[in-house]
């Protein structure tokens, strides 16, 4: 979790830049400071994108049983891009529900260290994820234009990656297609002009045992994912 938060950190360094984005948004036009936007709560539905960046991380370990090759050291947080639309209904004034289809791509890389059956090699575990989140939000009060939030939900995912057929059994470069994730993070929406603006932090925790390879397989430990997303919403 240490890593993360380095002075290097790309999601360090995404956090400040958007914070001050939401800053500069308060600050201008001056005449949207002076009263809360006319039926900011009046859209039931809205719809939008969101770009996002993520973090997350394999932990390979040996199978329990028979296993006399040695530890696997846990690779490096790899970086990843997201891209999703969104659909958020309200549900009432504290309450709403988003689902946001999108899609993942992120590339994770590790090398065994004294494992029999493997090579000395750093292998690659390729991942272009279709995922499904539905988030419930909780956004007790406001703040003029902004409006802070909980989020709360579970998330469904595809790796389209481990369908490809040209890998051999040998190289762990597949992970069993899908996944499912329970997520929770918080946020801020901003309304401006013409959109609604949002700041969108999310954690998402494993709840399906994954494994890597193909006739060699290996387990991973489910490792949190972190991601930072930008949303826009009409």
């Amino acid at each position: 979790m240490k890593k993360l938060f380095t002075e290097k950190s790309p999601l360090l360094r995404g956090i400040v830049m958007l914070c001050v984005l939401m800053v500069s948004l308060q600050a201008t036009p001056a005449r949207s400071q002076e009263q809360e936007p006319a039926g900011a709560d009046s859209h039931q539905t809205r719809y939008g994108i969101c770009l996002g960046f993520t973090e997350s991380r394999i932990d390979p370990c040996p199978p329990s049983s028979g296993w006399t090759g040695g530890l696997i050291p846990s690779s490096a947080y790899a970086h990843g891009l997201r891209i999703a639309t969104i659909l958020d209904f309200r549900l009432g004034r504290c309450f709403s529900l988003r689902v946001m289809p999108g899609v993942t791509t992120i590339n994770h890389s590790f090398e065994p260290a004294s494992i029999s059956n493997y090579a000395p090699q750093n292998y690659k575990v390729e991942s272009v994820c279709g995922e499904m989140p539905i988030d419930v939000k909780f956004h007790p009060f406001r703040m003029g234009r902004f409006e802070p939030y909980l989020s709360s939900g579970l998330c469904y995912g595809f790796n389209f990656a481990s369908l490809r057929s040209d890998i051999s059994d040998a190289n762990l470069a597949r992970t069993n297609p899908d996944y499912l994730r329970f997520t929770c993070g918080l946020g801020v929406d901003c309304d401006a002009r013409y959109l609604r603006i949002g700041l969108d932090l999310k954690a998402g925790f494993g709840l399906l045992p994954t494994t890597l390879g193909n006739a060699n397989t290996l387990q991973y430990k489910t490792s949190p994912t972190f991601c930072i997303g930008l949303t826009f919403e009409g």
